[in-house]
């Protein structure tokens, strides 16, 4: 198979299209997409594909393309579309657009990072959670030892709890 599971991080289903979201862990810094389609005898099953890395599905709104330990978490936001996914390098939390149309299916833009958002800075942003009908999402960082709510459509963040 290609694209082995030697570097794998986080992981979100996008049910939609019958597939899992994996993001690499160490070395090249890519997102995987794993077939789950159960549908009659489904010969891709399994197969695996890049979804979305900084030279694919093009070269626009780039996240790191080497590290260890940098696209950390990857949550599907269905209501919009999206899979949003941290870089805890950049840092910065991107938008991975969810698309039946493989031109546009992995393509990326920033959601929230210091340049677009100069409040409330990220520091190492790790994990993300997502839920239905929050109009925000949570997001841990690590060297801020803060959870901070990033809004969904804005990206601007507001911190909800820190430890400094």
């Amino acid at each position: 198979r290609s694209h082995p599971f030697a570097n794998s991080g986080g992981i979100a289903v996008d049910a939609a299209r019958n597939r899992l979201l994996m993001t690499s862990l160490t070395g090249r810094q890519f997102v995987y997409s794993i077939d789950i389609s159960l549908a009659g005898n489904n010969d891709n099953r399994g197969a695996r594909s890049v979804f979305s890395a900084s030279n694919a599905p093009d070269s626009l709104n780039a996240f790191t393309s080497e590290g260890v330990n940098v696209l950390t978490s990857i949550r599907v936001d269905s209501e919009r579309s999206r899979a949003l996914m941290v870089d805890r390098l950049k840092p910065a939390v991107f938008s991975l657009a969810l698309s039946d149309d493989k031109t546009k299916d992995g393509a990326r833009s920033v959601l929230s990072d210091n340049t677009k958002n100069t409040a409330n800075k990220l520091a190492e942003p790790y994990g993300l959670q997502i839920e239905p009908g929050m109009p925000y999402a949570l997001l841990v960082d690590k060297a801020a030892k803060a959870t901070i709510a990033v809004d969904l459509e804005s990206g601007e963040r507001v911190f909800i709890s820190k430890s400094k």
